[in-house]
């Protein structure tokens, strides 16, 4: 079964996409608790400043880079 949201990270709850209920009572879950609603909130926040376009474009550069010379290495 696929799954949908973020688990144990705290920035969402976990539901089958495929299945409208199940969508449905992870929203109404986060909706019927304020509490869990702002932690929710708070660490989407966090999250956003950390997981942004800039940074992950970084890592996904180096990445490559790394990659580019493991394979200069085997053809050299």
């Amino acid at each position: 079964m696929p799954e949908g949201g973020c688990g144990g990270s705290g920035l969402g709850c976990t539901f089958d996409p495929e299945e409208s209920e199940s969508i449905a009572a992870a929203i109404n879950r986060v909706l019927a608790d304020e509490q869990r609603y702002d932690t929710m909130k708070k660490n989407a926040l966090g999250a956003a400043r950390i997981f942004n376009r800039e940074t992950e474009s970084k890592k996904l550069l180096e990445i490559y880079r790394r990659l580019s010379h493991r394979f200069d290495d085997r053809t050299a």
